[in-house]
């Protein structure tokens, strides 16, 4: 969530977008191969479904810009 945050307050999109996907596929260091394929398979399903709730809730829109009250519930 706070990888959305940066990216709504980005000036470069493309950086910002850059950015969030090296947070992304480097979660934490030091893992074997095999945790660390089942921490990137469950990372990806926890931002899939976190992405989801948001947009359901109208908290984010299509391109993922926050609107309303979205910067304030991603910084909870």
């Amino acid at each position: 969530m706070r990888l959305l945050y940066l990216y709504t307050n980005a000036e470069d999109k493309k950086d910002a977008i850059n950015r969030s996907l090296i947070a992304l596929q480097c979660p934490f260091n030091g893992q074997t191969p095999m945790t660390s394929r089942l921490i990137d398979v469950q990372t990806r399903f926890h931002t899939m479904y976190t992405l989801d709730f948001l947009y359901r809730l109208n908290f984010i829109d299509h391109q993922g810009d926050l609107i309303g009250l979205g910067g304030f519930i991603t910084n909870l």
